[in-house]
């Protein structure tokens, strides 16, 4: 699920009431070595070999095992940045006395429970790039029509084009056994390449992707993404269609034609099939392989367009995950506005 930001925090995207701080690094796995852990030994590492990396600082038997966490420290590290390794990024944080080593990475757990459906299937619970698609040179050609096509349907290529900044609030309500917890959220886009989102229900969380960098946010806290996590961030920003539109010049967006009025689109490792609205251009419907409770199918219905200040967008969306509809949680739009003002130093953590 994409992190919103929370309607009582959100007053917080338009002027902050404190700085975050970043925590200083957490000693990771008690202490013991990465790189021997995942080779299937408990070595404890050293206090004079130690080297840091996301919200990690973590220890070596050998200088050997060192230099080979630095040649490539996302594979080493506690993978998704700490988080539960069956909830996924920016999920609740993993023990590290409820490890499990997959495929020669490490993972953490928040409950045994956790840890023994990961075990089961590990591969259920990793989301990777979604794969390129590929296609002749006629779908291709009938691609970049379908997708100015759509570019049509949210009010033209100079309407998207123009676009510099979006916001969106939303109500957040979970109802289960017969309680109910009402949190907010919002997101806030700075285009092509700047997103910022947060949930709360009490303390706001979420993240913060600029270009090629980014930070998570907990509270007053915050901490740089790892490289990866940052990437897993971007992926969830660009299946928002607009912003996939509004980065279809950068370099290896492609688009292909797929029957009649559908397009699949991609970027960085997001891949969406498109369906067209046959009269407007309007997206109606955009298909995608992403994770919830484990990595499968998901489905996005849009509806009930509006123009905002020249854009046509959608104000309600209805979401599947394999082929069932997700009614946990009920969210409800608050207000989406086009080109607000956004405070630069949202997107830039403290130092």
């Amino acid at each position: 699920m994409i992190r919103l930001v929370a309607i009582a925090s959100l007053m917080a995207l338009a002027a902050p009431e404190a700085r975050s701080e970043t925590p200083p690094p957490i000693l990771a796995l008690k202490g013991l070595d990465p790189v021997a852990l995942a080779a299937g030994q408990e070595t404890p590492g050293l206090e004079s070999l130690e080297a840091t990396f996301g919200r990690f600082k973590y220890r070596f038997a050998t200088a050997d095992n060192r230099k080979s966490f630095l040649a490539k420290p996302e594979a080493h590290a506690i993978q998704f940045g700490g988080a539960c390794g069956k909830m996924g990024p920016f999920s609740g944080t993993g023990s590290a006395e409820r490890y499990l080593i997959h495929d020669k990475r490490i993972y953490i757990f928040a409950s045994d429970f956790c840890r023994d459906a990961f075990k089961k299937a590990p591969e259920s619970y990793i989301e990777r790039p979604n794969a390129a698609p590929a296609g002749t040179e006629e779908e291709k050609r009938e691609g970049d029509k379908r997708v100015a096509r759509a570019l049509d349907g949210f009010g033209g290529a100079v309407a998207v084009d123009g676009l510099k900044t979006m916001s969106r609030v939303e109500s957040i309500t979970y109802r289960q056994g017969g309680k109910e917890t009402v949190g907010s959220g919002r997101a806030a886009w700075v285009f092509p390449d700047s997103v910022r989102v947060e949930e709360d229900y009490g303390t706001a969380y979420g993240h913060v992707v600029k270009g090629n960098a980014g930070f998570e946010v907990y509270g007053k806290l915050s901490w740089p993404l790892e490289p990866a996590l940052r990437d897993d961030a971007w992926r969830r920003a660009l299946r928002e269609p607009l912003v996939m539109l509004r980065n279809r010049g950068a370099k290896g967006f492609v688009a292909y034609a797929r029957g009649e009025d559908r397009v699949e689109v991609s970027l960085d490792g997001a891949t969406c099939l498109w369906t067209l609205d046959p009269g407007t251009g309007r997206i109606v419907k955009a298909e995608y392989k992403s994770r919830r409770a484990t990595v499968g199918d998901t489905s996005v219905v849009y509806s009930d367009f509006k123009t905002v200040k020249g854009l046509v967008l959608p104000h309600s969306r209805t979401v599947s995950f394999n082929g069932k509809a997700i009614v946990v949680p009920e969210t409800r739009l608050e207000k989406l506005d086009v080109n607000p003002d956004v405070k630069p130093e949202l997107f830039l953590q403290p130092k």
